[in-house]
């Protein structure tokens, strides 16, 4: 990432199509983001063509589909944002997230913490569901929600090790 991230702090020439710099950033930026990812296990990495100066798409990181886009990188080229999706068509998907694009220890610190933010909002609902439980056993379908929340925490946490 080191490259594609040194690269996205470059001035950009604006224009009205797609300039050869803006090219070859997305080419550079889309490869080593896509080897990234797949270092972390992510699969099924989708990211769009070409656009015009931005950049997103989606991955699957432990089973849960994942929206990201980079802005306009002539004026916005601070941050990506990413987000849980319910699937490859969800735009909207769940809490806003921003990586820092300046750095790569940064880019890896906020990409491990938006995953860790994730384990933690499903800590919380384990432990509301195991409150539930306290006066009496839980149901099969709290103890079925209870198994997943924990596999995914599992996985996600096995994630942030690599």
């Amino acid at each position: 990432m080191k490259k594609a991230l040194a690269a996205t702090q470059k001035d950009f020439e604006s224009a009205s199509y797609r300039t050869p710099e803006y090219l070859a950033w997305h080419r550079l930026f889309k490869r080593e983001f896509t080897k990234f990812l797949a270092g972390k296990g992510a699969t099924n990495i989708q990211i769009g063509k070409p656009n015009h100066f931005d950049m997103s798409g989606f991955f699957t990181l432990c089973n849960q589909p994942w929206y990201f886009r980079i802005e306009d990188i002539r004026w916005s080229k601070d941050s990506m944002l990413i987000r849980t999706a319910r699937d490859y068509k969800d735009f909207t998907g769940g809490r806003n997230q921003s990586i820092l694009l300046q750095s790569e220890e940064s880019f890896t610190d906020d990409f491990n913490g938006a995953c860790l933010l994730d384990i933690l909002t499903d800590m919380e609902n384990e432990r509301r569901i195991r409150l539930i439980g306290k006066t009496s056993p839980l149901s099969p379908a709290e103890s079925e929600e209870l198994a997943t929340l924990q596999e995914k925490a599992g996985r996600i946490r096995a994630v942030l090790q690599q």
